[in-house]
């Protein structure tokens, strides 16, 4: 990371001085998770929002540095140091750690490495459009690159992050990728459609079936990801659908449920055992929809594959309107549940549209600059990675 981590722009009032920094004390966090719950902590108030940051920051996924707040501090003056008394938070952001699948085109064999995600970008109103978040994410995005031993460095070559304005982060190297959405408007649930008693059977799923379940999603995954074509110079990515990953939401999730509804959602899934063939999803109170987090479709021939599918997104109807919300999400929907979308359809039991994320969420991926230019190729860049 460069040394200069202080940065001086001209304001109405004068020069103001900001100094990049963790914020590794707890006063010091709470202004951060302020600043940012007032923009993203819906439906919790601010202070719930710091408690569940607090709680977030100690899972499986973001123990031991794997959950790291970073922020810009305004100084009284050019000439001061922070102090206690000095210090204000203008800006702030998240790093948070991801699990990778990771294949180089010169590698035979997909490997495990981690990385980062980058959330809760957010300036504060006063101090907009003075080019503090530039300053932000090309101080976050040195950080991530450097590689010094002794944790001087997170020194990682993956990161991501989800935006409403991904266009911006272009310029720091994140790469926007596709966003192909399908949402199912009109609900309906197994017992209302007609006819389709026959649907293969399945199995509701809680928190006690993920870590099994998401082992061998790894597995297979990175079976797949062993086969597919790759240039020598590109580089095939995966999110990681591990344990870790997709339990961290449903903490996310649980958390706010508690404090909103006084109870948390025990169905986390479903699974269709004949054909192997399971779905995770994550209740998003703060949106009112059911994101589905992950379908796993294993590589292999099935006669009964679309209507295995119909079976699971049936389920996650029922759930959605269990809990009253507007919609079912699927971010980049496989030709598979395409398929089964369109049979839900056929049979007048649900409707569906299928559209283009712009303006939220849209994924971006960063790939550090110093290993040469990579054609990144990423799959399969489902909702489970989210943050």
């Amino acid at each position: 990371m460069e040394e200069n981590s202080s940065l001086t722009v001209t304001t109405s009032n004068g020069p103001l001085t900001v100094l990049f920094q963790e914020a590794t004390s707890p006063a010091l966090r709470r202004q951060c998770y302020a600043l940012a719950g007032g923009h993203f902590g819906q439906p919790l108030a601010i202070e719930q929002h710091e408690a569940r940051d607090e709680y977030l920051s100690n899972r499986p996924l973001t123990t031991r540095g794997g959950w790291r707040v970073w922020c810009l501090v305004r100084l009284a003056d050019e000439s001061s140091a922070p102090s206690s008394s000095t210090i204000a938070v203008v800006a702030t952001c998240k790093t948070i750690r991801r699990e990778f699948l990771v294949r180089e085109g010169h590698e035979g064999k997909t490997r495990e490495e981690e990385g980062y995600c980058i959330a809760s970008v957010i300036t504060h109103a006063q101090y907009r459009r003075l080019g503090l978040a530039s300053f932000l994410m090309r101080k976050t995005a040195e950080w991530i690159d450097d590689h010094r031993s002794g944790g001087g460095g997170g020194g990682r070559r993956a990161s991501v992050l989800y935006s409403s304005a991904a266009d911006f982060y272009v310029g720091f190297g994140w790469a926007m990728y596709d966003a192909l959405q399908a949402d199912i408007l009109a609900f309906a649930s197994p017992s209302d459609v007609e006819g389709w008693s026959d649907l293969p059977p399945t199995r509701l799923l809680t928190r006690d079936d993920t870590p099994g379940l998401c082992e061998r999603d790894v597995e297979i995954l990175k079976a797949e990801m062993d086969e597919h074509q790759l240039a020598p110079d590109a580089v095939l990515v995966a999110n990681s659908p591990s344990a870790n990953m997709v339990s961290w939401q449903h903490d996310r999730c649980d958390f706010i449920s508690l404090r909103a509804n006084g109870r948390a959602p025990e169905i986390k899934g479903v699974i269709c055992e004949e054909g192997d063939t399971w779905a995770y999803w994550y209740h998003d109170f703060r949106a009112e929809v059911l994101a589905i987090q992950r379908v796993a479709i294993p590589n292999k021939p099935s006669l009964r594959r679309t209507e295995m599918l119909v079976s699971l997104l049936l389920h996650a109807c029922e759930e959605a309107e269990k809990w009253k919300f507007s919609k079912v999400v699927i971010w980049n929907p496989a030709p598979e549940v395409r398929d089964a979308l369109k049979l839900l359809e056929e049979r007048r039991g649900a409707r569906y549209t299928l559209r283009e994320r712009v303006g939220s969420d849209v994924p971006s991926f960063r790939w550090r600059k110093w290993d040469g230019e990579k054609e990144v190729v990423m799959v399969p860049n489902e909702f489970y990675a989210w943050a």
